[in-house]
């Protein structure tokens, strides 16, 4: 003991810490993954080089100019929360892009509540403003826990 006898000397503390398991001050991931199929076996290529802006890589084959393409991902929510999720696209140099809520409602993103374990499916729509027939674009997938309090 140290001072008046009331407090733990460091050696105390370490004895009283080491006793504690660190679990339980474990705060749970969103764990948020893109998928290519709703059995959700074959997950998309994520890039976290980049901590503040992590992102999804989506290479599209085969667009056609005034032709536009769907093209199909699902999200799932491994974590043990529910959460409020948010899609955008970036860096989708000379192609389009339009996700398509379920309510056929077209827009620049698309979001949803996902309860663990749940999956959503996100609809995308490319085109291309000339003649390539591939475009590679980032999918950004943002989260934040939800409760219902």
């Amino acid at each position: 003991k140290e001072g008046r006898g009331i407090h733990l000397n460091p050696e105390g503390y370490k004895i009283m810490a080491s006793a504690v398991p660190l679990s339980i001050f474990q705060t749970y991931d969103t764990g948020l993954k893109m998928y290519r199929n709703v059995e959700c076996t074959y997950e998309d290529s994520y890039d976290d080089s980049d901590k503040l802006n992590p992102f999804y890589q989506v290479e599209i084959d085969n667009i056609r100019r005034n032709k536009t393409k769907t093209v199909v991902r699902y999200v799932k929510n491994i974590g043990r929360t529910q959460v409020i999720f948010a899609m955008y696209a970036t860096d989708e140099y000379n192609t389009t892009i339009e996700f398509i809520g379920a309510d056929g409602e077209r827009g620049q993103f698309v979001n949803g509540l996902l309860a663990p374990g749940m999956v959503a499916k996100v609809t995308m729509e490319f085109d291309v403003l000339n003649k390539d027939s591939k475009a590679t674009v980032n999918l950004h997938l943002a989260s934040r826990e939800y409760s219902q309090s």
